[in-house]
């Protein structure tokens, strides 16, 4: 009898010091402000849903006392978000989070942000520019897919797999890389024909098989003075390409790099001779309206 009474007693002191309002689990849901929100097993929240007005939105840090980690959903094909923050602290946002968000005009994500899902921002046409952050170690296909109103981009992250799919039907005129990054993977920018301005990392090392490939409006390209590969194809179609200068760091120039540039007229050789994979030869030059050819190397 003693016992029992002691449990019940323990019991109501419990109730008493941590009210059932306050015994959130696992699991549970709840709502705060405009935001609904999930329980995580490590006692965070994720962001389930959303019901406020649009515009300028400044995701939270915390709902419910909780700390924000996980963005779940709420926000898909909300045309009245104009501008999104995500709160450092977040480290999850689910495929589609943003998908056809057609009035978002800004996106900010966290550092503490280590991938960007598949389908992220697919679809938000008024995206005008998007800075992948220094963290992300990885993307999910089609994230930027569809984002016609998207201009320049910025990867501020480092080495890591990209293709042309992820910005598809975008109008892309700038791409700059401020990470660490050693190679451009193969096709990373092929067939994306509004592409103009590419702003390259010291320590490249290498440009993959085909990677600008049919970027028919590819005026202006840096070359660092890392470089020492270039591949197959890198350039092949650049129609607008008048001018290029072969860096004196290049040892490894294969073949058809330029072919099919309809507008090349000038080509510079600062590198010293190379054969690898093979002695320069009319292969990697066919079909241009090359007038001048200058070696300054040895």
């Amino acid at each position: 009898m003693k016992k029992r009474f002691a449990l019940v007693l323990a019991a109501m002191v419990l109730v008493a010091l941590f009210p059932a309002t306050a015994l959130a689990l696992p699991g549970d849901t709840g709502t705060d402000g405009d935001y609904a929100w999930l329980e995580l097993a490590d006692g965070s929240v994720a962001i389930t849903g959303y019901t406020g007005a649009g515009g300028v939105l400044d995701i939270p840090d915390t709902l419910d006392s909780k700390s924000v980690t996980e963005i779940q959903g709420g926000f898909a094909g909300n045309a009245a978000i104009t501008e999104v923050d995500i709160p450092e602290g977040v480290t999850t946002v689910v495929p589609g989070t943003f998908n056809g968000c057609t009035g978002l005009q800004k996106a900010v994500l966290p550092t503490t942000v280590t991938q960007i899902n598949v389908q992220t921002f697919m679809g938000c046409t008024s995206l005008a520019s998007f800075t992948v952050p220094s963290t992300v170690t990885s993307m999910g296909g089609a994230v930027l897919q569809g984002c016609a109103a998207l201009k320049e981009l910025t990867f501020a992250c480092g080495q890591q797999p990209i293709n042309a799919s992820m910005y598809s039907a975008t109008a892309l005129e700038k791409v700059t890389f401020t990470g660490s990054w050693t190679e451009i993977p193969d096709t990373a920018f092929s067939g994306i024909t509004t592409l103009k301005e590419v702003v390259l990392p010291d320590g490249l090392t290498a440009l993959g098989n085909e990677v600008f490939r049919n970027c028919s409006s590819l005026t202006t390209i840096n070359m660092p003075a890392s470089l020492t590969t270039i591949r197959s194809g890198a350039f092949m179609n650049c129609t607008a390409l008048t001018s290029f200068t072969v860096p004196a760091t290049v040892t490894y120039f294969d073949g058809s790099v330029f072919n099919g540039c309809t507008n090349l007229t000038e080509l510079t050789f600062a590198c010293d001779q190379f054969t690898n994979p093979a002695p320069l030869n009319p292969g990697h030059i066919s079909g241009t309206a090359l007038e001048t050819i200058a070696f300054t190397g040895n």
